[in-house]
């Protein structure tokens, strides 16, 4: 597989506006040198808890965000000297889909208009009779009928309309879906029909998912690789089943305890960790899950530790294996 994206040492700081006698501006580190390759055809999925990043990550990766620091490339170009033509291409091949169905959508627009608006601007039809007819085809592509296009959005259940959610990031055909909590404002018996439609459009359309979320269940069941972020930085990333069977971070190992039945490997005890994710305004020195960690170093305290490859496609930012443990 060749990576259609190529992240390297990205950072997002959000300013925090400066009150009277504050002699500098703070900002909050939202993302700290983020390397990431996406590979064409994979699911990767990207965990972690609130504020770790996740969602600042796939907005950056949009561009609904711009970035502080570093590169974004897509099939080898920089994202960030696209211009004209060229920009409106790239923003056609990345597609998000949200977490709230209904707040996407507006509901002053008939789930055809709200179809068919992106494929006009971006003339991917050449009218708006081509138009109804696409928006009929991709109705159907997600599991609704045709007719359900002059409907409004207040008409439909949370599934379907997550499911006119997807229609409308593929009216581009989007080489890359991002989806942001897809499913964690569903119920559990329609998460696992939106899951299966996401495969099934994956084997059927050659997508690649950024697929964002806080549950491991999800993350097993569509995922070829995962990624975990802490306050702003990867800690780990693996291949699924061996980020599943073996977890190196102290960090991976407490969210995976907290879900055991989502684990390959022999149950272990809950992990409790002490106290909340630090502040991204003033993240901790060295590295950054020290505050927390249960196998904390001297190290830990004083010096960042690197994303090292341990095992064949297995990285982990972690003192303990940089110290051969």
């Amino acid at each position: 597989m060749s990576a259609l994206l190529e992240i390297r040492g990205l950072k997002k700081y959000f300013g925090l506006k400066r009150h009277l006698f504050q002699r500098r501006t703070r900002f909050v580190h939202a993302l700290d040198g983020i390397d990431l390759d996406l590979m064409e055809g994979e699911t990767l999925g990207v965990v972690g808890e609130s504020g770790s990043g996740k969602s600042t990550l796939g907005r950056t990766i949009v561009r609904l965000e711009e970035p502080s620091a570093g590169s974004i490339r897509y099939l080898g170009r920089d994202v960030s000297a696209l211009r004209g033509a060229d920009a409106q291409a790239f923003r056609a091949r990345i597609q998000m889909v949200f977490q709230d169905p209904y707040a996407s959508l507006n509901p002053r627009l008939s789930v055809g208009h709200a179809l068919a608006e992106p494929m006009l601007v971006h003339r991917k039809v050449a009218g708006r009779r081509a138009a109804r007819q696409a928006v009929g085809a991709l109705l159907g592509q997600v599991g609704l009928r045709p007719e359900m296009a002059s409907s409004y959005p207040f008409a439909f259940s949370g599934g379907q309309r997550q499911r006119i959610g997807i229609a409308r990031a593929l009216a581009l055909e989007p080489k890359i879906l991002i989806c942001d909590e897809a499913v964690s404002a569903l119920d559990v018996s329609v998460q696992s029909q939106i899951l299966n439609l996401f495969n099934q459009l994956k084997k059927a359309l050659g997508l690649t998912y950024l697929f964002i979320t806080h549950d491991l269940s999800v993350v097993r069941y569509v995922s070829d690789r995962v990624m975990v972020m802490y306050l702003g930085q990867v800690v780990e990333l693996a291949p699924r089943d061996a980020f599943f069977a073996r977890r190196l971070h102290p960090y991976t190992r407490a969210l995976i305890s907290a879900a055991p039945l989502v684990s390959t490997a022999p149950r272990e005890a809950r992990i409790i960790l002490q106290g909340e994710i630090p502040n991204a305004i003033d993240p901790p020195s060295g590295c950054r899950f020290h505050t927390r960690c249960p196998n904390v170093m001297d190290a830990c305290r004083r010096v960042e530790p690197q994303l090292r490859e341990i095992e064949a496609g297995h990285h982990v930012r972690c003192h303990l294996y940089a110290a051969g443990q």
